[in-house]
C-alpha cells in the first residue's frame, strides 16, 4: 500500500490534535459606571481582591455617606534593605500633618515590629524593632472638610478602587489597653472592617511596643500592648 493510501486509511494517526481546561462561567452582577447593573463571567477577567466598586458616595448594599466629608489620602510601598529606620517622602503634600499607618506585607511575612518615629505633611520617618529586609505599605490620610467617613481611591496595590474610610489617633500614656472605634464606619457599612493600627512614638522610645487584639469588631476593637506603651495608636478602618 504506497504512503498516501496509508495516510488515507487512517487520518487519526496523521492529525495533530490538542488539549483543552475550560472553567465554567461565573456569572456575577455588578454596577457599572454608567449607574446601570450588567452581568459579567469573573473567570475571564484577571483581579487579585474581590473589588467590584464604581465611583460615588454609595456603594451597592451600603447607605449613603450622608456628611459628605472629604480627605486627601496617600499609599505606597517602602523598601527596606537591611534597614532599622527608613525617611520616605509622600506622593502628595497634605495640606496638614495626616494620620499614617504601617503594616508588613505581604501579612504575617515577617516577624518585625514597623512604627513611626516622626511625620510631617510630605514625609515620614518610619523604624522597625530590628534591622529588616523586606516591603511594607503605609496609608495615610488627612480629613480636609466634613466628618469621617469619606470616600477615597485606594492608588498602590488596588490602583482605581474606591472604597470608604475612617481613622484616628488615640494619645496613650503607659497604658496596656485602649478601645479603638469607629462607628461612623459601622453606621454606612455592612461586616467587618480592614483595621491597620500602628503606633507613633512621642519621644518615649516604646513605639516598638507589640500589637494584639482578639478580634476585629463591627464598630470597635479592644486593643492588647505587649507593654506599657505611651504615644500615639493611629488607626485606618476601611470597608473590606
Amino acid at each position: 500500500m504506497s504512503t498516501q493510501n496509508k495516510i488515507r486509511a487512517n487520518r487519526s494517526r496523521y492529525t495533530i490534535t490538542y488539549g483543552y481546561v475550560r472553567t465554567p462561567p461565573d456569572y456575577r452582577t455588578i454596577a457599572g459606571l454608567d449607574g446601570q447593573e450588567k452581568t459579567i463571567d469573573v473567570n475571564r477577567f484577571v483581579y487579585n481582591r474581590d473589588y467590584y466598586l464604581v465611583p460615588g458616595t454609595t456603594i451597592p448594599g451600603d447607605s449613603a455617606i450622608a456628611n459628605n466629608g472629604t480627605a486627601e489620602y496617600d499609599e505606597a510601598l517602602i523598601t527596606l534593605n537591611y534597614e532599622d529606620t527608613k525617611t520616605i517622602n509622600f506622593n502628595i503634600t497634605f495640606s496638614s500633618t495626616p494620620i499614617a499607618t504601617l503594616e508588613i506585607y505581604p501579612a504575617n511575612s515577617d516577624n518585625y515590629i514597623p512604627y513611626i518615629l516622626s511625620i510631617t505633611t510630605s514625609s515620614m520617618t518610619i523604624g522597625v524593632s530590628a534591622p529588616t529586609s523586606g516591603t511594607l505599605i503605609y496609608k495615610a490620610i488627612n480629613l480636609t472638610s466634613g466628618m469621617f467617613p469619606v470616600l477615597i481611591t485606594r492608588n498602590t496595590l488596588f490602583p482605581s478602587i474606591q472604597t470608604i474610610a475612617t481613622a484616628g489617633r488615640i494619645s496613650m500614656n503607659n497604658q496596656i489597653q485602649t478601645d479603638v472605634a469607629y462607628s461612623e464606619l459601622a453606621a454606612v457599612m455592612s461586616g467587618i472592617p480592614e483595621l491597620i493600627i500602628t503606633t507613633q512614638d512621642n519621644g518615649s522610645l516604646t513605639a516598638d511596643t507589640g500589637i494584639s487584639y482578639d478580634e476585629i469588631g463591627v464598630a470597635d476593637t479592644i486593643i492588647n500592648m505587649s507593654s506599657e506603651f505611651s504615644g500615639s495608636l493611629n488607626y485606618i478602618a476601611l470597608r473590606p
